[in-house]
């Protein structure tokens, strides 16, 4: 029985034709927005959380609350605060250093990007474990090295930042209007900021830039066994006293991984409900569509429905076949959406990958999530087919043969 009305529904939606495609489009149009966008959103969570997972959960970052680009506030950390930092008990090490946006040459090329001062001594390898950093060619700077730079990936591989050919250990850079020459090339991180940077030691970071023994981030690893999160209490109210600030008036900010960690998944736990938003308006203007469609059939199909009920065929089995009809355009519109919607992301992460140079992003196929679409997508179309099938099973035969 269920194998005729799914022929017949087939059958008449062929006949439509155009209408039925036209009808399919807000449901498309609806999941395919869906789709692409919550994959997009996942990709780039999941590249984030599994940053974090590298980064471990024991860290803890010291920064100033300050408006701006990193490193172009007036608030500043010094060696007294780094002393604190030092002081507290569970924590197990820490480093400190600057960055700012600097004037980058390379002969008649020119751009502006993070100049960072790293320390070169062991507070060098916490940095290194905390941004994924590490040396494809060459060797990180060392103390004494004054005016050698490292470089990130994108600057000495990618064409036309700062030149048409790579740039190798023992070219020059003028940073500044200071000469630097590069002694190693820092591993792509996939971040375009970190591959794009210049990385000098502090001591000539504040020669370059005329500042003396001030920090723009700080950056600590509590002990292992202890709670993170009560070690950046602790450190919090230390830094208050000793820069004589009164609580909830700080300049500073204290945060442990997993503070981070939930503040990103909570922005794109927002973003996925306001684009859920989106697509399910679009999927109401596609229901509409839908139920428009299938009142039109209903009429044009009166008589055809008196001849089904003059031959035995009952109100549920009327009701049946349009909602059937009704569920194969959710069906048909969500497939084609799933599939524009998953297309879509894929040829974004390929623009964001190879044009951006973002390496993290990584959308998956979440086939849970594909399903529930599919599913949805049938039971959207189905129920915005049951008044108009209402309809049509209530129509008395006697009525419906004589409707012209």
């Amino acid at each position: 029985m269920y194998k005729d009305f799914v022929k017949i529904s087939v059958r008449s939606l062929r006949k439509r034709g155009l209408r039925s495609w036209l009808t399919m489009i807000g449901i498309f149009i609806g999941i395919a927005l869906f789709v692409s966008l919550i994959s997009l959103g996942q990709g780039l969570q999941n590249a984030i959380n599994e940053q974090f997972d590298i980064m471990g959960s024991d860290k803890i970052f010291i920064q100033p609350l300050s408006f701006g680009a990193p490193g172009t506030g007036n608030i500043k950390f010094y060696e007294d605060d780094k002393e604190v930092v030092g002081s507290v008990e569970d924590i197990d090490k820490f480093a400190a250093w600057n960055f700012r946006i600097g004037r980058i040459e390379h002969k008649d090329y020119l751009m502006y990007n993070y100049v960072m001062g790293l320390p070169t001594n062991e507070e060098m390898e916490l940095i290194e474990e905390f941004s994924n950093y590490g040396i494809e060619q060459g060797r990180w700077i060392r103390k004494g090295d004054r005016y050698k730079a490292n470089i990130g990936w994108d600057l000495a591989n990618v064409p036309n930042i700062l030149g048409p050919k790579t740039l190798k250990t023992g070219d020059k850079l003028v940073i500044e209007e200071q000469e630097f020459e590069i002694i190693g090339i820092v591993t792509r991180v996939g971040n375009p900021s970190d591959d794009r940077s210049v990385f000098i030691s502090l001591e000539t970071f504040e020669d370059l830039y005329d500042v003396d023994k001030e920090y723009d981030f700080i950056i600590a690893q509590a002990k292992p066994g202890v709670d993170p999160e009560e070690v950046a209490s602790e450190l919090k109210r230390k830094l208050r006293d000793e820069r004589d600030e009164e609580e909830g008036e700080e300049t500073f900010e204290v945060q442990t991984s997993e503070n981070f960690r939930e503040s990103f998944n909570d922005i794109f736990a927002i973003v996925q409900y306001f684009v859920a938003g989106l697509a399910f308006i679009s999927m109401l203007v596609g229901g509409v569509g839908i139920m428009n469609t299938m009142y039109t059939a209903v009429l044009e199909r009166t008589k055809e429905i008196g001849i089904m009920k003059a031959i035995g065929a009952r109100n549920s089995d009327i009701l049946k076949m349009f909602l059937i009809e009704a569920g194969l355009i959710g069906l048909i519109g969500g497939t084609i959406g799933i599939i524009i919607g998953f297309s879509a992301s894929k040829f974004v992460e390929f623009i964001i990958k190879n044009v951006l140079g973002f390496e993290l992003l990584s959308v998956r196929f979440n086939i849970p999530l594909m399903a529930m679409v599919f599913l949805f997508s049938i039971l959207f179309g189905a129920v915005a087919g049951v008044f108009p099938a209402k309809q049509a099973s209530e129509q008395k035969p006697v009525d419906a043969l004589r409707y012209e």
